[in-house]
């Protein structure tokens, strides 16, 4: 398959070199365009059929790093990327220079975004973050949703990615009873930290209702833990355990709510 040239440009401390015959060499781009962020991108992507020229809006943008990938991978389109933060947008816009990509804060794009102007949004794992800016409440989710909604056009497309909330009930969660978790400097066993979890989530919530149940179960076998919990907090459980950079800044997040369903 022929190599698309509009692909062929040097990246290097955010700005554009000229175009070039070779293609795209490993130190040319940015550090997180990686193989992971790159299949992310053509996920989200793959989910949209738009026609060439369309306008799509990535939500909650951060660093900017994704909404990036898209407009490189896909410079037939246009893209929005709504950061949380003003200030965020401008960092984002001078690192990831593209003709095809801007950035702006939420509160601009409330105001310059006009009503049925996008033919796409992209909105992958946002949902939570309102939800648990909000204090769990879901009616921020609904309004935030609705926000988004009114920028689309009529028969435009909307990508959500994020969590699902399990079935309810409880579940049994097995562990073996050995110190494998670097956690703050200090080696820690997996149910100790399931222990803490369960004593210290949804720390911004109301204090009656911090914590969540948790029993531990005589074990089945030597060197093991086993627990009872609620299926969603074995979830949430779950989930953090590829994060555990992140466990303190992450704590007052819940990132279930909504089943699929719902």
């Amino acid at each position: 398959m022929a190599q698309d040239s509009s692909l062929k440009h040097s990246y290097v401390s955010g700005q554009r070199a000229a175009a070039m015959p070779a293609p795209v060499e490993k130190h040319d781009v940015p550090p997180e365009f990686t193989p992971k962020l790159i299949r992310g991108a053509w996920f989200a992507m793959a989910h949209l059929v738009l026609e060439r020229g369309a306008t799509i809006a990535n939500v909650n943008s951060g660093s900017g790093a994704f909404v990036f990938t898209m407009a490189l991978l896909n410079p037939q389109h246009t893209y929005i990327g709504i950061c949380n933060y003003v200030r965020e947008a401008r960092a984002a816009g001078k690192k990831y220079i593209l003709p095809n990509l801007r950035f702006m804060g939420l509160s601009e794009a409330r105001e310059q975004i006009h009503k049925d102007s996008l033919d796409g949004i992209i909105s992958r794992f946002t949902m939570h973050e309102v939800y648990s800016a909000a204090r769990c409440n879901d009616q921020a989710v609904v309004e935030d949703l609705k926000q988004q909604m009114n920028w689309l056009k009529p028969g435009g497309s909307m990508f959500i990615e994020g969590f699902a909330l399990p079935e309810t009930g409880y579940v049994l969660m097995e562990f073996p009873d050995e110190k494998s978790i670097l956690k703050d400097g200090e080696l820690i066993s997996v149910p100790d930290l399931l222990v803490e979890y369960a004593q210290s989530a949804r720390p911004f919530d109301d204090p009656s209702h911090q914590g969540f149940y948790l029993e531990e179960l005589p074990p089945r076998f030597p060197r093991t833990r086993i627990f009872r919990l609620p299926s969603k907090w074995a979830y949430e459980f779950a989930l953090r355990q590829d994060g555990l950079d992140r466990w303190e800044k992450e704590l007052h997040k819940e990132y279930t709510f909504y089943t699929e369903r719902d």
